[in-house]
């Protein structure tokens, strides 16, 4: 990938995570003491999502921070 493309997956990635940060506020505001199991579900998928994106953004910054270590804008 050159750095547009991965500058472009990056701001995807920004915008996912912060969506699914939301997703994931939302659903911590509504579950109360005693959450249902689809809510307890949800949370665990949003959870991994969240944790999926930021692998993916972090793998992303790598790269682009390698791509200027060599030189390469």
């Amino acid at each position: 990938m050159d750095r547009a493309e991965l500058e472009a997956k990056q701001k995807s990635l920004i915008a996912e995570s912060q969506q699914v940060q939301k997703a994931l506020d939302t659903l911590n505001g509504s579950m109360g003491k005693s959450p249902s199991m689809s809510d307890v579900k949800a949370h665990e998928a949003l959870t991994q999502a969240r944790k999926d994106t930021q692998k993916e953004l972090i793998q992303v910054e790598r790269e682009l921070s390698d791509l200027t270590a060599k030189g390469t804008f």
